[in-house]
């Protein structure tokens, strides 16, 4: 790995920074459990719903401030709301898997399914690892029949930190699933602090809003390591050299998450201390 990378082109991230922060396209209502913000909906959702006549446990404020207050147990509630869109075939993930429900402070306060994350606009955090190999970089190109991003070029690595999981199995898992590799077979992974999308999440109906913490790494992977995929979500990886990654970066190539990763990487976004990764 080069000991100084060059920075991007400026205009790649101005761009960058325009498409990652982004207003809601309709009104949003704060979504709370007890005091505290763990996301938002739709008003245009919230009425989807209601006139479904669903019994959701959820409460509207009676004050002049519009909040819509989960139960104790939010799981009920989350449940109806998925088998609803079940119903109404508006689901956008084909299995339920589970997500910690995060307030603004990044506590978590149990769990939710990740199919409604995008549609209560509820925290994620992601994974994701830049893998050099001397001059180069490993890339992925995402499978075609991905529900986000298909076939566009990504990092080495890059997941979502799922239930009962911290960023550090996260990238374990990754990156087996994802490359093959070990973390035995990394070297100098060091972190690059975060960087965060907060946008619209681009659904048909306007509902969903997507706010998304992603954990930026980098390592070098060993000499005679080769990325090859185990879940079937990559459809090939590339060797870059900077010169091919640069052009690939500011032709829009990449996803909006693995362009802001490179950017924090090469310090052309401003960066917190880097710092070795926990292991």
């Amino acid at each position: 790995m080069r000991q100084r990378l060059p920075r991007l082109d400026p205009a790649c991230r101005a761009r960058w920074v325009d498409q990652a922060c982004q207003s809601p396209l309709n009104k949003r209502m704060p979504l709370l459990m007890g005091r505290v913000v763990v996301g938002s909906v739709a008003a245009s959702f919230v009425q989807f719903l209601n006139d479904l006549n669903l019994k959701l446990d959820w409460s509207l404020s009676q004050d002049k401030d519009e909040l819509i207050h989960l139960p104790t147990d939010p799981s009920i509630t989350f449940f109806r709301i998925r088998q609803a869109l079940q119903q109404q075939g508006l689901l956008v993930w084909p299995q339920v898997e589970r997500l910690p429900l995060l307030d603004t402070q990044g506590k978590v306060h149990g769990a939710v399914p990740r199919d409604l994350v995008r549609l209560l606009g509820i925290n994620t955090h992601s994974v994701h690892l830049v893998g050099w190999q001397g001059d180069a970089c490993w890339v992925q190109e995402r499978a075609a029949n991905k529900t986000e991003d298909p076939g566009r070029l990504d990092t080495l690595v890059g997941g979502t930190v799922a239930w009962e999981e911290d960023p550090s199995a996260t990238l374990e898992r990754e990156t087996w699933e994802e490359a093959g590799l070990s973390l035995k077979q990394l070297n100098k992974v060091t972190s690059f602090g975060s960087i965060e999308l907060n946008k619209p999440s681009g659904d048909a109906q306007g509902w969903g809003h997507t706010w998304e913490t992603i954990h930026c790494l980098s390592a070098e992977l060993d000499s005679r390591a080769e990325p090859v995929n185990q879940d079937g979500e990559v459809a090939a990886f590339y060797r870059f050299e900077w010169e091919e990654l640069s052009h690939a970066l500011e032709a829009e190539r990449f996803t909006l998450a693995a362009t802001g990763v490179f950017l924090r990487v090469t310090q052309s976004i401003p960066l917190t201390t880097p710092g070795r990764y926990p292991a």
